[in-house]
């Protein structure tokens, strides 16, 4: 072998070095990359979950406002049903 076919090897073997060495740093940042996504996904999904606990209660409390609307004005009739009846 002479010296410059013993330098071109090492150069291609230095540049397949390259190229895989390379290859796993992409892989690599895709993979902390998908991980940020999950993580956020996480995050997305515990406050939906927050939400809706929150939107049961929101409907507990419109249903309670509904049933004493309903009673006040029940009550505002009987009322006016007795001034009537007093005048």
């Amino acid at each position: 072998m002479n010296p410059q076919s013993i330098l071109v090897i090492v150069l291609q073997s230095l540049t397949l070095i390259t190229v895989i060495y390379s290859a796993f740093r992409v892989v690599n940042r895709n993979v902390e990359e998908w991980r940020q996504r999950e993580e956020r996904l996480t995050m997305i999904e515990r406050q939906v979950q927050e939400f809706a606990k929150s939107n049961v209660v929101i409907t507990k409390v419109e249903t309670k406002l509904e049933e004493l609307t309903t009673e006040i004005m029940r009550v505002r009739d009987r009322l006016d049903t007795f001034l009537d009846r007093r005048v």
